[in-house]
């Protein structure tokens, strides 16, 4: 129990830091940047990101196979997949890949004080809307014109893979009970689903500038053509897709389900395994 406080202590005060630090990290990268050429920055940042990721897939392959957690390698490759097109479609640059490092490991210390993998990524959920929200209101407001998110999902699938990983290689697999409908921090997450979706709806949060009217308290874009699928990036010139407040919710939302769904093992043992144990 003491090491579940302090585990949760510190992804408090992990979480924080990645806000209220999240200017310094972008200057820095900036003068990184500078000093390479854009150009060569996103083709170092996808190179080496690559080299990670084959890394993470072999030693996970490696590990499945040797703990024997076949249902895991089925999420392992989902996730990947799913960061490959948010890569595609959804990148401004590639320097973005460090959100799913930032919140893969508050989630793993998120994990160790719960035991709980949908506990975990949702108890993240808190940190990457506020980080959201200062990025867009507080710290580039004249250059960020939308909540981003796009980066919310990338954060979402950065904390459900490094947890993921830690479950393939964890000596005893943690698993849950209770089915969906019981766990309290999915009936949560649907309550402010819901929440959500109202308050927009009703235009309490516009979706976009053009539905703003006398009782809108937040705007969430303020984008040219918000009807185009693709968008230009003004600096990097990249095209990429910006998702709107619903669909983007809604994606958050199935994401969390399924990175709730390793909580469950779907291989039961034979019962002699368990008589040789």
């Amino acid at each position: 129990m003491r090491k579940r406080w302090v585990l949760g202590s510190l992804a408090i005060v992990y979480g924080l830091a990645i806000v209220f630090l999240h200017d310094w990290f972008v200057q820095l990268s900036i003068k990184v940047m500078n000093h390479f050429s854009l150009l060569v920055y996103n083709v170092l940042v996808r190179n080496f990101s690559l080299a990670i990721g084959a890394l993470v897939l072999g030693f996970c392959s490696w590990k499945v196979f040797l703990n024997k957690r076949f249902d895991l390698l089925f999420f392992l490759f989902i996730l990947l997949a799913l960061l490959v097109l948010h890569w595609l479609f959804l990148f401004e640059m590639n320097i973005e890949i460090i959100h799913a490092l930032e919140f893969g490991l508050l989630a793993l210390l998120l994990y160790g004080a719960t035991c709980n993998a949908g506990a975990a990524v949702i108890l993240c959920l808190p940190f990457m809307l506020i980080d959201e929200w200062v990025q867009y209101s507080l710290l580039y407001g004249n250059y960020n014109k939308y909540y981003e998110f796009n980066d919310l999902v990338l954060d979402i699938l950065g904390a459900g893979l490094a947890i993921l990983v830690l479950k393939i290689i964890e000596k005893e697999r943690k698993t849950v009970l209770l089915p969906f409908w019981k766990r309290n921090e999915y009936r949560v997450l649907f309550v402010l689903l819901i929440f959500f979706c109202v308050l927009v709806l009703s235009g309490v949060l516009a979706a976009h500038q053009s539905q703003v009217n006398t009782y809108t308290i937040f705007t969430l874009s303020r984008i040219d053509a918000p009807e185009l699928f693709w968008q230009t990036h003004a600096f990097t010139g990249a095209k990429y897709h910006i998702l709107a407040p619903l669909p983007g919710a809604f994606i958050m939302f199935v994401l969390c389900v399924l990175l709730g769904c390793i909580d469950y093992s779907f291989i039961q043992k034979r019962p002699k395994d368990r008589h040789l144990k």
